[in-house]
């Protein structure tokens, strides 16, 4: 094989390596905007987890508004007649 042969093979590698490197260093940069965009979005959801309510709360609030409900609805039905007045 001829020098110059060698030499155009070792340069098509240089050139490919140093674009695989280009290529290597963009994504490393995007992985590390993806990374940031991540601890945001954890951040995000600490901050509605610690603010929204269980299901079991709700229950109960909707429980003793029922309760409080019927308390008015049977009142009101004892208001009327043939009920006496109390």
């Amino acid at each position: 094989m001829e020098d110059t042969s060698k030499n155009e093979i070792l340069e098509a590698i240089g050139e490919f390596s140093n674009r695989v490197d280009q290529e290597l260093t963009l994504i490393k940069g995007e992985i590390g905007l993806i990374k940031g965009d991540v601890t945001s979005l954890k951040g995000e959801v600490m901050a509605i987890k610690s603010t929204m309510v269980t299901k079991d709360y709700l229950d109960d609030k909707l429980l003793n508004k029922k309760n409080v409900l019927s308390d008015i609805e049977a009142k009101s039905i004892f208001a009327l007649e043939p009920f006496p007045n109390r």
